[in-house]
């Protein structure tokens, strides 16, 4: 995630998610105050940093989920495919 959030501004910890090939964001409160594509951009670009490292051949089976301080979903991969990528309005 460093390669996403160089700074560290948006980025306050990455742990292992519920599911086989999941991983879980924590970001600062920075997240909710960027305009909506930027926050797409960014989870996409989450995602796509995660696939590289987790199945670069199979790409969909990494997941990501976005949650904020405390604890509420913001974002992440759609049940479908790990690409199908999400973020709140």
């Amino acid at each position: 995630m460093k390669t996403v959030d160089r700074n560290g501004d948006i980025v306050t910890n990455v742990a292992q998610g519920r599911m086989e090939g999941e991983v879980r964001i924590t970001v600062s409160n920075l997240w909710h105050y960027q305009p909506y594509q930027v926050r797409l951009q960014t989870a996409q670009n989450f995602w796509s940093a995660w696939a590289n490292t987790h199945s670069p051949n199979d790409p969909d089976k990494a997941r990501i989920r976005i949650v904020d301080l405390n604890g509420n979903e913001v974002g992440g991969s759609r049940v479908w495919a790990g690409s199908l990528i999400w973020v709140d309005d």
